[in-house]
């Protein structure tokens, strides 16, 4: 007798699988950035003058969480200097408390501390300048100084 195979298709049920997830995470990081910004880098001021005289804005960019520390110092120890002959001066700073310095002497450098927060990062204030008064029997010329202003992250 023949033998005849009849094709069986077998159905193999497939079980049904779990659903499964996956994540994953991404972030993206911000460098520090600690920057001063002096808009004037020369300027000019009259001897004559006693009260406050505006002198460069200054704008401060730090995005660190812990802030900053500033430092602002003069060349000549708060001075405008023609050789010898002195003219002693103070400075000032407007803006937000943070910033901001009331009437000081640069005989020694000014150190603050300015805390972290986002409302620091741009802001600015007018760099001021007071001479209080000139000596007398000071020779015409120029007289001059540098005030450095620094900050660095904390």
């Amino acid at each position: 007798m023949p033998l005849f195979f009849l094709p069986i298709a077998a159905v193999v049920a497939a079980q049904a699988q779990p659903g499964t997830a996956s994540t994953t995470v991404i972030y993206g990081v911000l460098a520090p950035v600690c920057t001063v910004e002096i808009a004037t880098p020369a300027a000019v001021v009259s001897l004559d003058i006693r009260g406050a005289q505006s002198i460069t804005p200054v704008t401060y960019h730090c995005n660190d969480v812990n802030g900053f520390t500033r430092q602002v110092s003069s060349q000549n120890g708060g001075a405008l200097v023609r050789g010898t002959q002195r003219i002693g001066y103070r400075i000032s700073q407007d803006g937000d408390a943070e910033i901001a310095i009331a009437d000081a002497s640069l005989a020694a450098p000014i150190v603050s501390t300015v805390g972290g927060s986002a409302s620091v990062t741009g802001t600015s204030g007018m760099l001021s300048i007071t001479v209080p008064v000139v000596p007398e029997r000071l020779l015409a010329g120029d007289y001059t100084d540098v005030i450095t202003i620094e900050i660095t992250p904390n």
